[in-house]
């Protein structure tokens, strides 16, 4: 039986040709028939050339189609009746190609547009005789070149066969054949198009005969059929052309011979070798063993090792089928071109997990888009646990594995299961399993394997128990591989189900992670440990750890999102805040040993001034200033800068370092204008400096018309230390004035400690009647106050022996310098 076409939609009445109906024997019609043909007057009069077309220019090199649907498509190219035809297996409402090169304009603007249910054509003016193709697919894109810069790629021939008894025409058209009707716009007649991928092959010469023509092709098969007996169907990867009751009388005797000489299409990753004749593995090596002896010719010896390596990859023995290959090419090495030893050696490489070997065998143009090609590059990545580029593998591969040996069969559903199973597609990975006809002839891993799938499917539907059950079997079991999965699948649902704490979580992960090692699996629990060590506070082994799996990670894909974890998790530590619990010396070791995480730009400025402020609010003043100085050299320029050192400045006041003040605020200096708070607040930490290091003018020159409560202050603090009492008196009592307009009159705020220094510094001024107006004014409310005691001991009328006491107050009282509380308010 042959399958059914997808049926074009009934645009008109037809009547031919007919296609074969898989379901019903003999051949049927379709119930719902295609275009009529046009009357046979008219048929007569039509020709397969062009009607007389303007001749466009010849297309500069390099001109170029692209059609990227977006979407795996089938392609069929070719020329017919002065027109170029690209025709692609889905309907594409809207979509359009683009064009590259220069000229492309005439192109472009002679583009018709066709579409069916099923398909899209886009039909453009022939280009002229000589112009040179080039046809290359990658990923959803086709790339169809005018007159190429570089080697020009199409596919390679495949033959027209007719068979013995004359009564049938085959086409080989790839896995899954589709056969599009359209009607030709120049000749009014019904073509029927196969398209195929990029290296499933072409229709190199014409067949034309009064009742049927096929034409040459740069990718896929176009057909017309003009005989009524001739009905067009499909057969497995084959399209037939065939008639009913009759032999085609419709080619000559050398066409037929042609044809018939063709060799049968070779499937480039057959691993098949039909011509042993013995059926048991060892004497089928043999005999193609004692071959290879008898054969003297370098190319043939070549050739059979290539069956030695199909016999030995059939088993699964990929190792042994690369080094025969490696010797093939030794003796041969013009083979290692052909797209068959490619194929052999990518598969041998999946059969081995050299993924990098793999995808350059497969995703050579040559072989990409073969549904086989796929099938082991999603194998190759399945071993390596690469998923996601897996299902994307094994998405165009269809039922491709059943075109290999039945023991191969089991490792490639499997492989496509758990790709699905990692993407929690329960019932996609259902189906596939149902193709493993008996579990019993499964080999040990395989059962492992499918035990797996199982556990996760009914960790998916959330029937835990039953996954439980299976992991933890596996896990006491003897296959290393999924006991690694195991105990990495089961930690991580009982940490969710909180059935274990995260240390045991910890201890168990530490020694699963030396039980397997050099591929994505070791990466793998390298990452859940690091998170589990992050998620119970342990941020320095968290962090380690997946350092050490980035370093480790053969996958960009991989070692990109370790490195955003650690990013992210740096980010939350130091810009958002969570070092701040941490002790302060592991903080800043912490961001030491992964200072290369640090974010680029204002984040950063602000991880780095975090932790910097963290180590100044305990006092770790000189590491502080070690992290802000560097921030400062970095980046000397702008607002932040001058507010990164004024904050610098502030610690090295903090820290008895007057020069090394001066030296950030001269480090920071901006011409432009600053903020106005900003500008003051460096003004004051300018005059704090000047001051210490005994400028004492200068310092108050730059106050001179501040009456800012900073700047009242300091000055009543330079003034203090300078024995200058008149000055310091006046400068506090303005300060006094100040906190009282601005409601600062608590018992517990500043002007306690205010009062009592202000009653000092007239004592030591010898203003008996200050002191005495001072009391008179703030007796009552002194004596409220923590200072009550030491205020009315300054200020009683007869102090007799407490005056030996007042060098004590002063001392006392003049350490708690006025400016200090700003100065530490600001430091923060």
């Amino acid at each position: 039986p042959v399958e059914k076409p997808p049926a074009p939609e009934p645009e008109k009445p037809a009547s031919h040709p007919l296609v074969h109906d898989k379901n019903t024997a003999p051949l049927q019609t379709l119930a719902q028939q295609l275009e009529a043909k046009p009357p046979e007057s008219e048929l007569q009069e039509q020709k397969e050339t062009a009607p007389p077309v303007a001749e466009p220019a010849v297309p500069t090199a390099g001109m170029m189609i692209l059609l990227d649907p977006g979407t795996f498509t089938k392609l069929a190219a070719f020329n017919r009746a002065g027109k170029l035809w690209l025709v692609v297996d889905k309907n594409l409402p809207g979509f359009a190609p683009k064009f590259q090169g220069e000229g492309n304009e005439a192109l472009a603007q002679s583009m018709q547009r066709m579409e069916s249910s099923k398909a899209t054509a886009f039909i453009f003016d022939t280009p002229p005789n000589g112009t040179v193709y080039s046809i290359r697919h990658q990923k959803s894109e086709w790339r169809i070149a005018l007159n190429p810069g570089d080697k020009p790629y199409l596919p390679d021939n495949v033959p027209v066969n007719i068979a013995d008894d004359a009564k049938s025409i085959s086409i080989y058209a790839g896995e899954n054949p589709t056969v599009l009707p359209f009607t030709d716009p120049v000749l009014g007649d019904k073509i029927w198009v196969v398209p195929m991928r990029t290296p499933e092959g072409r229709i190199l010469a014409r067949h034309e005969t009064p009742g049927y023509n096929i034409l040459p092709s740069l990718i896929g098969a176009a057909l017309i059929i003009k005989d009524d007996a001739l009905n067009l169907g499909i057969l497995k990867d084959m399209v037939m052309l065939q008639a009913q009751g009759k032999k085609i009388p419709l080619s000559s005797e050398a066409d037929r011979a042609k044809s018939l000489k063709q060799a049968e299409y070779n499937p480039v990753f057959r691993l098949d070798v039909p011509k042993l004749k013995a059926i048991e593995f060892n004497a089928q090596r043999q005999e193609l063993e004692a071959a290879l002896v008898e054969q003297k010719s370098d190319s043939k010896k070549a050739a059979i090792l290539m069956d030695l390596a199909r016999l030995n990859m059939q088993h699964g023995f990929g190792q042994e089928a690369n080094g025969l290959l490696r010797i093939a090419k030794d003796l041969s090495p013009a083979i290692e071109t052909s797209r068959e030893y490619r194929a052999l050696r990518g598969i041998s490489a999946a059969l081995t997990g050299d993924t990098a070997t793999a995808e350059a065998d497969l995703k050579s143009d040559e072989l990409q888009s073969y549904p086989a090609a796929k099938l082991w590059l999603g194998s190759a990545q399945a071993r390596n646990n690469n998923w996601p580029e897996a299902r994307n593998s094994f998405a165009e591969t269809g039922s491709a594995e059943s075109a290999f040996p039945p023991m191969l069969q089991p490792r490639l559903i499997l492989a496509k299961a758990e790709a699905l199973t990692d993407a929690g597609d329960i019932a996609a990975v259902g189906n596939e399993l149902k193709k493993i006809s008996d579990e019993k002839m499964l080999s040990p891993s395989e059962k492992a394997e499918l035990s797996y799938i199982r556990a996760r499917m009914a960790g998916i539907a959330k029937d835990k128990e039953t996954s439980a059950e299976l992991l933890e079997a596996l896990a006491n079991g003897t296959d290393p591989l999924y006991r690694t999965k195991a105990v990495l699948a089961l930690t991580a649902q009982q940490v969710a189900d909180k059935q274990i704490k995260l240390p045991q979580a910890i201890e168990t992960l530490e020694q699963l992670r030396f039980s397997w090692r050099g591929d994505r699996l070791e990466i793998d629990v390298l990452r859940a440990l690091g998170q589990y060590y992050i998620d119970n506070g342990q941020y320095l082994e968290g962090l380690d750890i997946w350092r050490q799996a980035a370093g480790l990670s053969k996958n960009d894909g991989d070692t990109d999102a370790i490195t955003q974890n650690m990013q992210n998790v740096f980010k939350q530590l130091f810009v958002d805040g969570k070092a701040d619990k941490l002790p302060a010396i592991k903080s800043v070791s912490l961001f030491e040993r992964f200072r290369e995480l640090t974010p680029p730009g204002e984040q950063g400025d602000i991880a780095q001034s975090r932790l910097a402020t963290r180590l100044a609010s305990v006092d770790l003043l000189d590491q502080a200033d070690v992290l802000m100085d560097k921030q400062l050299q970095q980046n000397k320029t702008g607002e932040q800068a001058a507010a990164t050192g004024a904050k610098l400045a502030s610690w090295r006041l903090l820290n008895n370092n007057p020069a090394g003040a001066l030296k950030a605020l001269d480090d920071s200096t901006q011409n432009d204008s600053l903020p106005e708070k900003l500008s003051g607040q460096r003004l004051l930490l300018r005059a704090r400096a000047l001051a210490d290091k005994n400028q004492v003018d200068e310092a108050l020159a730059l106050l001179n018309t501040d009456q800012s409560a900073e700047a009242l202050s300091l000055k009543a603090d330079i003034n203090w230390r300078q024995n200058r009492w008149s000055d310091a008196i006046d400068a506090m009592q303005n300060l006094t004035v100040k906190y009282r307009d601005d409601g600062k009159t608590d018992s517990k705020g500043p002007m306690p400690g205010l009062i009592l220094k202000m009653a000092i510094a007239l004592t030591l001024d010898g203003n008996t009647k200050g002191v005495e107006l001072l009391a008179a004014q703030y007796g009552t409310f002194m004596a409220t106050t923590d200072k009550a005691q030491a205020f009315n001991l300054i200020t009683k009328p007869s102090r007799g022996s407490a005056l030996a006491d007042l060098a004590t107050l002063k001392g006392q009282v003049g350490e708690v310098e006025l400016f200090q509380k700003f100065l530490k308010d600001f430091s923060k």
